[in-house]
């Protein structure tokens, strides 16, 4: 090699250098103008809080994936609360407001109000509901569906939860009663809710619990899902990158995530036979399912892709599984931990179920005021999504002497109403004559217009009365039909630990677990 090539090869070296130094040089002074910008020249500067959290994304992002595991950056909220008052700047864009009055102004029912755009790819589902940022299109596609999960229809179809809670008592009655075998509630209540959503909203029923010790794999690759969905919040290109990655190569990944995929092959099964229902005639009326109701609608046909519509069912499987199955864990284990509640609970069932094995109507159930207490103080300790939800006006708001500026991402969160003290006192404790006899808050308003459990204004839980429904019947039945014990299980694991966008406990819980017998008389259960 000549002396010639010996330059060249060094400037060449040389030339790559300068340029990193320049591209690095040129990352820093932008990442500092960021800062600087984010500190004293953004709308939001004058606001109070943490001046790392407003001066960078990467504080929630580190508290958000890091410290402790992740998901606890609810308590960093929570604890700037109580420093520098009911409104604080969480980050560079955010704003949180933690004041009950002003919860319905947040979730209001006025028009134009958005979600912020990372929730459109939480999930790889951009197009669900769920997922849709904008108010008129969110409206457009939630109408159609409004009556199918009405309180109506719900009461209409209750037969359908009844016959698979039938199938689950009757399995606990055979392979667990009075075996020393413990049943864990977690994967007992996701395959009943998984079961409960299919046969409702798809028409037809996949017996999840079927499976070995309630243990479905669908159900686990679900809540793999949500798990992820910290992830998509801190790094919102990422899901749309996989959102164009073929499943194929997502499986070779995640070989966990392959029953999901497979059901969106069986979802997109479903909907094809749909479509030639209504193209042969045979499915004009065609109800039956969520995607009949749908393709039956006045959606415009861009609304009515395959795409779109698989999307849509695989939204309200996830949705449904995961939130339903908590609440009816969480009251589960807090009735068990309490002798004297589970004693008045069991008097007011006895009395208004003579026969275990015939269950009243959901209406009947509906006015028994200590079981319906209990249900509602298991939900409101399950706080349902849980994750703070911003919603974007379209005009100023005023808080205060704080002025607002429009389209500023605005929250609160379930945890933060939940646990406000004036509205709940001792909130952290399961207190169920709490929501007895129409309870007002402080402000004369009924207690539960507090409640963040199933969302607030427009984007108001579309499945609400299902899950009250399967709840209703579901613990009326257990707690008439079989007596309990936890088994090396307590609030550890029920109460919160993390934000996973849905409440997840320690790490190290397994899932509460119980034993179980034959109801016969009365005895005092283990606590724990």
């Amino acid at each position: 090699m000549g002396l010639g090539q010996l330059v060249t090869d060094a400037a060449g070296k040389m030339d790559m250098q300068v340029l990193a130094l320049y591209c690095f040089g040129f990352f820093v002074i932008y990442q500092c103008a960021i800062i600087i910008y984010n500190l004293y020249l953004s709308p939001l500067a004058r606001f109070p809080g943490s001046r790392l959290a407003a001066a960078s994304a990467w504080y929630e992002t580190y508290y958000s994936l890091i410290d402790e595991g992740g998901g606890r950056y609810y308590l960093k909220i929570a604890k700037w609360h109580e420093e520098y008052g009911p409104i604080v700047r969480i980050s560079p864009t955010e704003l949180h407001v933690k004041d009950p009055e002003y919860l319905e102004t947040i979730y209001s029912q006025g028009s134009g109000i958005d979600k912020a755009e990372w929730a459109r790819f939480m999930f790889s589902i951009p197009f669900s509901i769920g997922s849709t940022v904008e108010h008129d299109t969110h409206r457009a596609r939630k109408a159609p569906l409004l009556s199918f999960f009405s309180k109506t229809r719900v009461q209409q179809q209750s037969q359908n939860i009844i016959a698979r809670l039938e199938t689950m008592c009757d399995r606990l009655e055979s392979e667990y009663a009075g075996k020393s075998k413990p049943v864990n509630l977690c994967d007992l209540f996701s395959c009943f809710s998984a079961d409960i959503i299919t046969r409702y909203a798809f028409g037809t029923s996949y017996n999840f619990l079927g499976y070995t010790d309630f243990i479905s794999p669908f159900a686990m690759a679900v809540a793999g899902f949500k798990k992820a969905g910290q992830v998509s919040i801190q790094f919102p290109m990422l899901p749309k990158i996989l959102n164009r990655v073929p499943d194929s190569w997502i499986l070779f990944l995640r070989p966990s995530f392959a029953p999901v995929a497979e059901f969106k092959k069986e979802i997109l099964r479903l909907i094809d036979i749909e479509k030639a229902k209504i193209k042969d005639g045979t499915g004009e009326k065609s109800h039956q399912s969520i995607f009949g109701q749908l393709l039956n609608s006045d959606l415009p046909s861009s609304e009515l892709d395959s795409y779109r519509l698989m999307e849509e069912g695989v939204a309200l499987i996830g949705a449904a599984i995961d939130t339903t199955k908590w609440a009816t864990v969480v009251t589960i284990v807090h009735i068990l931990r309490d002798t004297a509640v589970l004693r008045r609970l069991r008097q007011e069932l006895d009395g208004a179920i003579p026969d275990p094995a015939r269950l009243p109507s959901l209406a009947a159930l509906e006015k028994l005021p200590f079981f319906m207490a209990c249900i509602e103080e298991g939900i409101r300790l399950s706080y349902g999504g849980f994750a703070r939800s911003p919603r974007l006006h379209p005009k100023a708001l005023q808080y205060g002497s704080w002025r607002i500026p429009p389209r500023t991402p605005i929250s609160t969160d379930a945890w933060s109403m939940h646990h406000d003290e004036e509205i709940f006192p001792e909130s952290f404790a399961y207190r169920p004559e709490r929501w007895l006899n129409d309870p007002k808050a402080p402000s004369g308003k009924s207690l539960s217009r507090y409640s963040l459990a199933f969302g607030k204004g427009t984007r108001v839980c579309l499945g609400m009365q299902l899950a009250y429904a399967e709840m209703e019947l579901s613990l009326a039945a257990l707690f008439r039909r079989f007596d309990f014990e936890l088994f090396e299980s307590g609030r550890k694991d029920v109460d919160v630990y993390s934000d996973a966008i849905g409440p997840a406990a320690h790490p190290d819980s397994v899932g509460p677990r119980v034993l179980l017998s034959i109801r016969s008389t009365w005895k005092e259960p283990n606590q724990t």
